[in-house]
């Protein structure tokens, strides 16, 4: 959730204390532009007294977002769009400042910098104004997430952070303020930094994008494995499944060799894995098991079988993982892998043919089994 900022009393505030802005900062935080004022509408602005010392606001036409110093200003790439979110972070050090901005989890992370050095020591900060005693330049935002460290975080640091509703990096971290709620306004970071509502106050309003941003990356399963039973909370999930050997085809749930997942629907208290695997070395095969059963003891029957089809694809896996300086855990299928040594023009594992990736994936693996 988030808090949404409507009127100019509903500001949040700190008023006793601030990071260290000049010795090495940065802020993250998700921020959702509820109207358009056609103003300069206020993220959140880090004050000494009456003074500015770094302001992220819009510019005069409600939408442009900048980071405003009493030295000058750095406009972002990406723009506020009423009724969208939009990721945003600052780093300062010095005289130098980094605007950041991305439009959606996972998304291009873009960059804007300029030399401002600031004036003066911050001694508070307002989310949604400009302080406790002025009202004017007030954001109508939602507003999530935002966290400040004492340390100048790197572009890869700041993209965990995006996609994470929880803090990625914990060392340094000034404050946590997941604005979860607007009855909690407390610092997550065990620090006690917590902070003050307005005369009003928010209210509670939607999610930023990554809540419940979910994804499963289910390895490939070797000999002896017997889990299958995903538990996943709502949200948006993405499920990656890697590529099941070569020749081999499995049903319920069934994979064919294009990686297209076919999941039946399972009927209430179902725990049914009874999956048959043909390969031209063996024929694994396992009986429909009754509903309460959770048991994994397939047998094995004709051809020769010296060494498990699961064995091999994973020794394939382990040999193309270091031919090409990668370890696990990865992402990519074995047909991935196998794309990319066949790429290297200089590589020696295996002999390159005309023949398709999944026909070079074959043989290796045959070869592995001889």
């Amino acid at each position: 959730m988030s808090v949404a900022i409507t009127q100019a009393s509903d500001r949040i505030s700190r008023t006793s204390s601030s990071p260290d802005l000049d010795a090495g900062f940065t802020f993250t935080g998700w921020a959702y532009l509820i109207s358009d004022l056609n103003a300069n509408q206020t993220v959140i602005r880090w004050y000494s007294g009456g003074s500015t010392i770094l302001t992220f606001a819009t510019d005069v036409d409600g939408t442009t977002p900048n980071l405003f110093t009493a030295n000058g200003s750095v406009t972002a790439v990406d723009n506020f769009v009423v009724g969208q979110w939009l990721f945003v972070a600052v780093t300062q050090t010095g005289t130098s400042t980094i605007l950041y901005t991305s439009t959606s989890v996972g998304g291009t992370l873009h960059s804007s910098s300029g030399s401002n050095g600031l004036t003066g020591t911050a001694d508070g900060f307002t989310l949604g104004g400009r302080s406790t005693s002025d009202a004017s330049e007030w954001g109508n935002f939602r507003e999530a997430q935002f966290r400040q460290w004492s340390a100048v975080l790197t572009s890869i640091e700041i993209a965990a952070e995006r996609d994470s509703s929880t803090p990625v990096r914990t060392s340094n971290l000034w404050a946590d303020y997941p604005l979860s709620t607007a009855s909690d306004l407390t610092d997550h970071s065990g620090n006690g930094r917590n902070l003050t509502a307005g005369s009003t106050g928010p209210t509670t309003a939607g999610d930023p994008p990554n809540v419940n941003n979910q994804t499963i990356i289910v390895p490939l399963l070797s000999v002896g494995s017997t889990v299958f039973s995903p538990g996943v909370n709502p949200g948006p999930v993405g499920v990656q499944v890697p590529l099941i050997s070569t020749s081999s085809t499995v049903f319920g749930p069934g994979a064919t060799q294009t990686q297209q997942i076919l999941v039946p629907l399972l009927t209430t208290s179902s725990s049914v894995f009874s999956p048959g695997v043909i390969s031209l070395l063996q024929i694994l095969t396992l009986s429909l098991l009754t509903a309460p059963s959770n048991i994994f003891a397939p047998s094995v029957s004709g051809g020769e079988a010296p060494k498990a089809m699961a064995s091999i694809a994973d020794t394939a896996r382990v040999n193309m993982l270091a031919n090409r300086s990668l370890t696990e855990p990865r992402r990519e299928t074995n047909a991935d892998l196998m794309a990319l040594v066949l790429n290297d023009g200089a590589q020696v594992l295996v002999p390159k043919t005309n023949a398709s990736v999944g026909t070079h994936l074959l043989r290796y693996m045959m070869s592995l089994r001889n």
